[in-house]
C-alpha cells in the first residue's frame, strides 16, 4: 500500500505536472509545413515573416546552425527544414521541440532554465557551445541604438550570445524596426562586429560597415 501511494504521488505531482507543460507548450505551436511561417509569439509576426525570408537566403545545404533563443531567429525553422543535412544548435526548447517536429537535425545545448522560461543557460550550456564550430550564427536582441550598439536587459542571455558569436564563423543579427533606436541595459556587441545584419526595413541614419539585408 505504501508502494502504491508513493508511486500514486509520483505520478500526479511529478510527472503530470511535466506532460501538462509539453502538451500546452505544444498547443502553442502553430506548425505549417508547406514553408508558411508559425508562431508562439504573436508580436510583430509579419516583420518577423520579412527578416526571416531575406536571412533565408543565407542557407545552404549542410550547414551548421546556431540559433539564439530569439522568437525571431525561430522563424527560419520552415526554411532551414528545406535544406539537406543541416543541423541546429540552440538553447531554446520551443526552438529545439519545433525543429524536431520539422524533421531537422536538432541539437538542445542544455543548461537551467532562466526565470521558469524555456530558455536554458547555464556553466553547462556556456561549455557546450564553447566547444564548436558552427557555420553561421542567427541571433536577435532588444535593441539597436544609432550608433550600432547592440544590447538586451537580460545578462545571461547577452552572455550566451557572445559566446555564439565566438562559435560561428558567420553571424547574422536580425531585427526589426521596433528595436531600432533603443538602449537596452547589459551591451552584447557593435553592429560593426558581426557579419551581416537583417532588418525588416531600413534603419536611416545608421552608418555601419556590415552587410545588410
Amino acid at each position: 500500500e505504501k508502494q502504491q501511494k508513493r508511486l500514486f504521488f509520483i505520478i500526479f505531482f511529478l510527472i503530470l505536472p511535466n506532460v501538462r507543460s509539453c502538451l500546452n507548450l505544444h498547443r502553442q505551436l502553430f506548425i505549417l509545413k508547406n514553408g508558411a511561417t508559425y508562431s508562439i509569439y504573436k508580436k510583430n509576426i509579419k516583420k518577423k515573416r520579412i527578416i526571416a525570408q531575406k536571412a533565408a537566403h543565407l542557407l545552404k545545404d549542410g550547414q551548421s546552425i546556431i540559433l539564439d533563443s530569439s522568437s525571431t531567429a525561430t522563424f527560419l525553422l520552415p526554411y532551414i527544414a528545406k535544406q539537406n543535412s543541416v543541423k541546429i544548435f540552440t538553447n531554446n526548447l520551443s526552438t529545439a521541440l519545433t525543429a524536431i517536429e520539422l524533421g531537422i537535425n536538432t541539437h538542445c545545448l542544455g543548461g537551467r532554465s532562466i526565470n521558469g522560461s524555456v530558455v536554458l543557460s547555464s556553466t553547462d550550456t556556456y561549455e557546450t557551445i564553447s566547444s564548436i564550430t558552427a557555420d553561421i550564427l542567427f541571433f536577435s536582441s532588444q535593441s539597436v541604438d544609432i550608433d550600432g550598439t547592440i544590447s538586451d536587459s537580460t545578462e545571461e542571455e547577452n552572455y550566451m550570445r557572445r559566446l555564439m558569436i565566438k562559435s560561428a564563423k558567420k553571424a547574422v543579427f536580425l531585427c526589426d524596426n521596433e528595436k531600432f533606436r533603443r538602449t537596452s541595459l547589459y551591451k552584447l556587441c557593435n553592429i560593426d562586429d558581426i557579419d551581416i545584419a537583417v532588418f525588416n526595413e531600413s534603419f536611416e541614419g545608421l552608418n555601419t560597415k556590415s552587410k545588410i539585408l
